[in-house]
């Protein structure tokens, strides 16, 4: 898929319409204008991409190449060497310009215009087709006064009549076209499949995108869980002043004839104390070793 995108498998059909000038004789005498609308000169434009390289998040710097070849089957009787009368675009642009910006530089830059263009004698282009779309129309760029030049443009201009230009002077006034592009492609079946295809793929790879999302988040939840019952967290800590019952032997010593029982309990007492505070990290409360052992059960 990478390769069809990098290289169209399939050409795209590129069409033009040029408007013929009928009368430009009289159009240059004050008549209205008669146009007749040519084509389709039909194309197959061929585009491929010269990677160039890769940035981040995915992205290609590329260069984009197309290729035009004339398509004579599609286009009929018509032929890249057909003559056609069009507005000339370049002239009228500079005039224009040079009219609204500085009308007394009119005359200067129209003799300048004239040496540019070969044959300039009104506002009109006689030339072949693939001139005029492709190889482009000649201009004597070696005249003292040559200071403009552009090799072509296909847009509609307007036709103004002005008296300072010999070749403007009685024309007709109004915005004139120049030609039409018309591009597409038909794609074959089997390519629209193919298509169909890779949509329903891109969409179950997103879907899975999503599906993986999820049982992240539930795994990263039932971790927590278990973590935090664990004890591991500082917040879910367990209790720790829980009584434990510590077991130990004691051997006591008999002790002298005189001894009373009463010291032989506080003498037991004391050593099941000095055993806890082994045993826990905070001390127990105070044992009164002067009470009788029961009140401290």
């Amino acid at each position: 898929m990478f390769e069809r995108w990098r290289k169209m498998p399939i050409p795209l059909t590129f069409k033009i319409y040029v408007f013929d000038v009928v009368n430009a004789e009289g159009i240059n005498n004050g008549e209205k204008p008669q146009l007749e609308e040519k084509g389709p000169y039909v194309y197959k434009e061929y585009r491929e991409k010269t990677i160039l390289g890769y940035g981040e998040n995915d992205t290609i710097e590329y260069m984009l190449k197309k290729t035009f070849v004339f398509d004579q089957k599609e286009s009929g009787q018509l032929t890249e060497d057909d003559e056609v009368t069009v507005i000339n675009f370049t002239y009228m642009a500079a005039i224009l310009q040079v009219q609204d910006m500085m009308p007394g530089l009119v005359g200067v830059i129209n003799t300048a215009l004239g040496d540019l263009f070969t044959n300039l004698t009104d506002p009109f282009l006689r030339v072949k087709v693939k001139d005029l779309f492709f190889d482009g129309i000649y201009l004597n760029c070696v005249s003292e006064n040559s200071a403009l030049g552009v090799r072509r443009l296909q847009f509609n201009i307007e036709l103004r009549q002005i008296p300072a230009a010999p070749q403007l002077a009685r024309v007709p006034t109004g915005l004139f076209p120049l030609l039409w592009i018309d591009e597409g492609a038909e794609i074959p079946p089997e390519i629209q499949e193919e298509l169909i295809q890779s949509h329903k793929l891109l969409g179950y790879v997103e879907l899975s995108r999503w599906v993986l999302l999820a049982l992240a988040i539930i795994a990263t939840l039932i971790g927590a869980y278990f973590v935090a019952r664990s004890g591991a967290l500082p917040m879910c800590a367990r209790h720790t002043n829980s009584v434990r019952t510590v077991r130990a032997s004691v051997t006591f010593s008999p002790g002298s004839e005189g001894e009373s029982t009463a010291e032989k309990e506080r003498s037991i007492i004391a050593t099941l104390t000095r055993l806890l505070l082994l045993h826990h990290r905070q001390p127990p409360a105070q044992l009164d070793p002067t009470q009788p052992y029961s009140q401290h059960r």
